[in-house]
């Protein structure tokens, strides 16, 4: 039996996350990733070098549309614009809030770390 069986969900390396994706959100060279939770989308939190904890979603493949997402994002955003005390996106250096990601098993979307500005310690 040697061919690969394809898997419907992969688990993304925290140690690629910090140091190909972290560096686009300016959160310093020494933040640090560790998978938190999985499901529907699997999360991973980000620790910053001043203590500031983040979380990135990288969901499932075909589980939300990519109009889905930018709706949930967008939701956040207005929230945090209303002074409400939810997660919000913080944008990346080039203004985006998600990404694609080639995994294993397809195109996966990535959201924009997200803070309620907690500070870890």
């Amino acid at each position: 039996m040697n061919k690969i069986f394809p898997d419907s969900s992969s688990h993304l390396s925290p140690e690629a996350i910090a140091s190909e994706v972290l560096p686009q959100y300016g959160l310093g060279q020494h933040a640090k990733c560790e998978y938190f939770s999985g499901g529907f989308k699997h999360t991973y939190r980000i620790t910053s070098e001043d203590g500031i904890a983040f979380f990135l979603r990288a969901y499932r493949k075909n589980w939300r549309t990519l109009a889905d997402i930018q709706y949930e994002l967008d939701v956040l955003s207005h929230l945090h614009k209303k002074n409400f005390q939810a997660a919000h996106p913080l944008p990346a250096r080039d203004g985006e809030y998600y990404y694609p990601m080639n995994a294993p098993e397809g195109i996966r979307w990535k959201t924009a770390p997200t803070t309620v500005g907690i500070t870890c310690r």
